[in-house]
């Protein structure tokens, strides 16, 4: 409120319930009518089919929706993937413009959805570098982790999914051990797959050395003590955690998928590997652990990288231009927020 914004929060059932949906879709729309909303943008497939479905029926002139993720590279029943398909085709004509946070995203939705190129924009992610500028005592940073404060750090950040390929990322650990007995390996973040994970790691005789931090708010503070941060991911639109770690300047060693080749260029400001598996991705990463120099050019090109391409700032104005744009082709001019 104090920046001149309204922010009104609505409860979205996590999965398809007909009542608690059909009670957010009638709720959004009596907000938006009540404000005279113009743009109604939506984020992801179950907010983007309900916002864009109230949106519909208030009569809202411009409907956004970004897409994120390769919502069919999921692991869900193949009956809910393709009623999503069915629902996304049913919406894209009353959908003004798509925004995808990758080249890659937009080929998908064109290709499988058949969106027309002419309705989709690529809008790519952004930090704020100046963010990352952080000094801390790293040895100490690694003590408060459970870490050995002069072990080298390889590690990683997400949810603790199938998709985001963690399991790859511990398999590759095991092999790394082998070369580097004093490697630690770090792992951020929360998710249904943990106890599995932390299972594999057991079994593979390294549990003691593959540490579980759970869901963290100070990403900031961790990745200056990570040596190398690795992406397994199998599927992924963007990653706004690879930019991060480049942004810290540090080098990337991630799987050549998604829309990650649009962020990193191989062997200049970090590492891809093409073959999805353990082995390789575990290579790679001695690689960079015996070539230290190599390592710290990558993070300082990959930094670089950030600046100049992907900027927070450089995001909200594309999405600015967008809306401004999509609501001139419907003769209107963007208004104020009615405090009311």
């Amino acid at each position: 409120v104090s920046m001149g914004r309204r922010i009104i929060y609505l409860e979205m059932s996590p999965h398809f319930n007909p009542v608690s949906d059909t009670k957010c879709i009638l709720k959004l729309i009596e907000t938006i009518k009540r404000y005279q909303v113009q743009v109604v943008h939506t984020h992801g497939a179950r907010a983007g089919f309900l916002g864009r479905s109230a949106a519909l029926l208030a009569g809202t002139p411009v409907i956004i929706s970004t897409v994120h993720n390769f919502v069919y590279h999921n692991s869900v029943p193949s009956w809910q993937k393709w009623a999503l398909h069915l629902l996304e085709k049913g919406m894209i004509r009353s959908t003004t413009r798509f925004i995808t946070v990758s080249r890659a995203l937009a080929e998908e939705i064109a290709r499988i959805d058949k969106v027309p190129w002419e309705k989709i924009d690529v809008v790519y992610n952004g930090v704020d570098p100046e963010n990352f500028n952080v000094i801390l005592d790293c040895k100490e940073r690694k003590r408060r982790l459970g870490l050995d404060p002069h072990a080298i750090i390889i590690g990683t950040a997400g949810r603790l999914i199938a998709t985001k390929g963690v399991s790859y990322f511990i398999e590759a650990a095991q092999r790394i051990k082998r070369t580097h007995p004093k490697a630690q390996f770090l792992i951020v973040g929360d998710g249904p797959e943990r106890a599995a994970l932390e299972r594999l790691a057991v079994r593979l005789g390294i549990g003691e050395d593959v540490k579980f931090t759970g869901y963290r708010r100070d990403l900031l503070g961790i990745l200056p003590v990570i040596n190398v941060f690795v992406v397994p991911s199998l599927s992924e639109g963007q990653s706004i955690v690879t930019l991060e770690a480049m942004a810290a300047r540090r080098p990337v060693v991630a799987f050549k998928t998604g829309g990650l080749p649009e962020i990193i260029t191989n062997n200049r400001s970090g590492i891809l590997v093409p073959e999805m598996d353990p082995r390789h991705l575990a290579q790679r990463i001695i690689d960079l652990l015996e070539n230290p120099k190599q390592a710290e050019k990558l993070g300082n090109t990959a930094r670089s990288v950030v600046e100049q391409k992907f900027q927070q700032y450089q995001m909200v104005q594309k999405t600015e231009e967008i809306y401004r744009q999509c609501l001139r082709e419907k003769g209107l001019v963007l208004k104020p927020v009615l405090n009311t």
